[in-house]
């Protein structure tokens, strides 16, 4: 998340207004579907282009996601055309999902390994990333058969890489 710096402050301002409105819900449906917006290629050169206001954007954004939006979100997405900052609403969604699974107790939990783990060694796995973080994990997995064996664990900006690729990376380093 290259920009979360500028993010951050953001996510933290919309997180404390919904808590306050009690609609944090609704305000992480808007983020969630505002930042798959922008995955549109044509809605990040609209954002950069110097040539159209920003407002403009604002209004395109608030026809396209799908739902009315309360006064405390529509003016936040304002405040973050008039600061140029719309471009980071991915990263203001991210962050903002975050701190809700922080006041949650829940960390998500990314498990790469080089083949599909067995219900077992999963539910296993589980349990240990429980009992490591003292939280409720929600765990994704993936396959990458270039790890050629082991876990890539990434928690937050934790990691935990026990695959054989980075283990024969830190040999061949080692050697040089």
């Amino acid at each position: 998340m290259q920009n979360e710096g500028y993010a951050r402050p953001y996510a933290e301002a919309a997180y404390q207004t919904a808590k306050q409105d009690a609609d944090v819900s609704s305000w992480q449906t808007l983020l969630t579907t505002l930042a798959a917006l922008f995955s549109a290629k044509t809605l990040q050169d609209l954002v950069h282009n110097p040539f159209v206001e920003q407002n403009k954007v604002v209004e395109v954004l608030i026809q396209h996601s799908g739902q009315k939006l309360s006064a405390h979100q529509e003016n936040f997405l304002r405040l973050l055309a008039e600061n140029r900052r719309l471009a980071y609403l991915p990263e203001i969604a991210s962050c903002f999902e975050s701190l809700h699974d922080q006041a949650q107790g829940i960390i998500r939990v990314e498990v790469t390994s080089a083949f599909e783990l067995d219900p077992q060694a999963r539910t296993n796995l589980e349990k240990k990333l429980h009992d490591m973080f003292h939280k409720q994990t929600i765990m994704t997995t993936k396959v990458d058969p270039s790890l050629i064996g082991g876990l890539h664990i990434k928690a937050g900006d934790r990691v935990l890489d026990t695959s054989f690729k980075h283990r024969l990376n830190q040999l061949k380093h080692t050697l040089r």
